[in-house]
Order: C-alpha cells, then structure tokens, then sequence
C-alpha cells in the first residue's frame, strides 16, 4: 500500500465527518410549522380518551378514560393509588416531569388518591381546558403557542430559555 492509498484510508473518514457536520439537521426553516406550537402531557393525556375518534372529547370520554386510567395506576388494585403508584403512572402516562403535581388529584392529602378524588381531577382538567366552555375539547384548545415563537412573529426578542435561572431545592 502506497503513501496515497494509506492517506485516503485513514482521511475519507474524517472528510466525510466533517462534512456530515456541517449539514442543518431536521427540515428546512419554516417547513415544519409545528414548531411554533406544543401541547401539555395532560392535554395528551385528555386528547388520547376520545374513544368515538371524532377529534373532539366530552365529559363522558374523559369520565371513561379517567376509569381506565386509575386501574392502569392503581397497580395494586386495592382501590386507592398510592404516591408510588401516582408517580409510575405519571412517568409512563404523562412523562414524569410535566404531569400535574399528585396533590392535585388527592384533593383531602391523604397520600391516597380514590377513584372519585381522580375522576374529580380529570373533569377540573377537562374545564379548564375548554377554552370556550361547550363541553368538548377540540384540539385547538389544546395546542398553545410556543413563547419564542410568539415574540418573533411580534418582532420581539424571544423571552429567556432558563438557562441561568436556579430551581429551588426540593423541601
């Protein structure tokens, strides 16, 4: 093998790194519309119990889907889900991190959540979703515009992402 062979051997690796790198990731700018838009995990969650898939969810949905939910956390099966419980079905359905805090569902802080406490959160969830009171969510009610995606269609600089701010440490 000859010195060029063994040049080319060892740089094509490294040419085709670097130009890999250099390439933008994801679609085009202005492509992908979504990204101007999110929807919260519990918003999701609401969306994911419309059982007769006609985009839209009623309050017998939600009552359904919160019957099917609360068997799903209540491992155990003994009636009441516990804060364990709640915290794996909060991982799991939600994603942890953005679920609605657990005493918003054990409404009496028993460190027990009952079927009614959680049916009682759902529909607390489900109006305050429904921007304009019908009694269905649509799931433009659902999406919300993203901050920084707000500011620049108003011109203004996007709002601070948080990465100097400090959370407070867990009391």
């Amino acid at each position: 093998m000859n010195w060029r062979s063994t040049a080319a051997v060892f740089f094509a690796p490294l040419v085709l790194a670097s130009a890999c790198a250099g390439r933008p990731h994801g679609p085009p700018r202005g492509v992908n519309d979504g990204e101007r838009a999110a929807a919260a995990p519990s918003a999701l969650l609401i969306i994911g119990f419309d059982a007769d898939a006609d985009l839209a969810v009623t309050a017998a949905e939600v009552d359904a889907g919160g019957r099917r939910e609360f068997a799903r956390a209540d491992r155990d099966a003994d009636g009441v889900v516990s804060p364990f419980e709640y915290n794996a079905w909060a991982e799991a359905a939600l994603g942890g991190l953005h679920a609605p805090r657990r005493l918003a569902f054990d409404s009496n802080v028993d460190n027990s959540i009952t079927a009614a406490e959680f049916a009682a959160a759902l529909q607390a969830l489900m109006r305050s979703l429904d921007a304009n009171g019908d009694g269905r969510i649509v799931r433009a009610e659902l999406v919300r515009e993203r901050p920084q995606a707000m500011a620049a269609q108003q011109g203004a600089p996007p709002p601070p992402t948080g990465g100097g701010a400090r959370r407070r440490p867990p009391t």
